[in-house]
């Protein structure tokens, strides 16, 4: 038994001689700043919460935390980037359905691989969207938007994001309303709102926590959302169902990935982190403003949902031939 002593105290002398650790990498984790990354410009829905629960995750953790931006073909450019980074369970994506579903059934291939390149750790949140228009318009409702699109001969200008969700939204809303529009599509929501504001645009498809302070504000009028049942915090904002297009309905999830292969021990331990901050109070006020539901999950329910929808919905993408720039 001496002997054997003996030889575990050399053998940890010498690990920790050769600069190796002598706790586990679930003990030692986090060791270094995380970094959460936003594939959407700063101000959008996304970016908010992030920056929200950054300071409440630092504290948790003893580690800073990070919110890098990266923007482009509506989520790509983030994922991809990710893909590529070493798998140490140090960065974090919130991405989205668009990105980890609809994106594999655009017309152009993806630079990765959405089930084997990322490790999924936590849901976020369910989203609907909203048909908004600007504050002097006169369109009050859906009958009067289809009225004066059809009236403007497809010249009507409607803006979106580039992600793929936005634009399945719209792609098959402008079946269902049997209208064209003049489509301008942007790196994310936020920027699309100071060209409706600035009557640039006519109206936009918009994500709800994106639109909620400006509709709650009257900088712009929301005529309908996608969701099932009416909002609870725009309780006047009828369902495009109510609003005469039965059954239409688009709803949409965030959620956080991060580089397949990183270890076990990071992906569980930022999945309870996560899911803690979302339960605080300051965060569930943010959703609940925002008009979103908090959706937390273990790593293995979020893998099961991107499982089962990438069997349903990228078909539908590759129906109505839609490309991201």
């Amino acid at each position: 038994m001496k002997a054997r002593a003996y030889a575990w105290r050399v053998l940890a002398a010498a690990l920790v001689a050769a600069g190796v650790p002598a706790q586990s990498s679930a003990q030692s984790f986090p060791s270094k700043p995380v970094t959460i990354l936003i594939s959407t410009p700063p101000g959008g829905g996304t970016d908010l919460y992030a920056r929200q629960m950054a300071p409440i995750i630092s504290k948790s953790i003893g580690q800073p935390v990070v919110i890098e931006n990266r923007t482009g073909a509506g989520g790509i450019v983030a994922q991809e980037y990710l893909a590529r980074k070493t798998p140490d369970g140090y960065t974090y994506l919130i991405t989205s359905q668009s990105q980890m579903v609809l994106a594999t059934g655009l017309a152009q291939p993806l630079p990765y691989d959405t089930v084997k390149d990322f490790a999924p750790v936590t849901m976020m949140i369910k989203f609907g969207y909203f048909l908004v228009v600007g504050k002097d318009s006169t369109a009050g409702s859906v009958q009067d938007f289809v009225a004066q699109a059809k009236a403007a001969g497809g010249k009507l200008a409607l803006g979106t994001s580039q992600s793929p969700g936005y634009l399945v939204t719209v792609e098959t809303l402008k079946q269902r309303l049997g209208v064209d529009f003049v489509l301008a599509t942007y790196k994310g929501a936020s920027p699309s709102i100071p060209e409706l504001m600035a009557d640039r645009l006519q109206a936009l498809v918009i994500d709800t926590p994106s639109a909620s302070p400006h509709v709650r504000s009257g900088a712009m009028r929301a005529l309908a959302t996608t969701v099932r049942e009416r909002l609870a915090g725009f309780p006047n904002v009828p369902t495009f169902h109510e609003a005469g297009v039965s059954g239409f309905e688009s709803i949409g999830w965030s959620g956080f990935v991060t580089t397949a292969g990183a270890p076990r021990e990071a992906i569980e331990r930022m999945s309870a982190e996560f899911g803690k901050a979302m339960r605080t109070e300051e965060i569930m006020k943010s959703f609940a403003s925002t008009a979103v539901e908090g959706w937390i999950t273990t790593p293995q329910e979020m893998a099961n949902v991107i499982r089962e929808e990438l069997r349903v919905l990228p078909p539908v993408v590759k129906k109505l031939n839609i490309t991201v720039n």
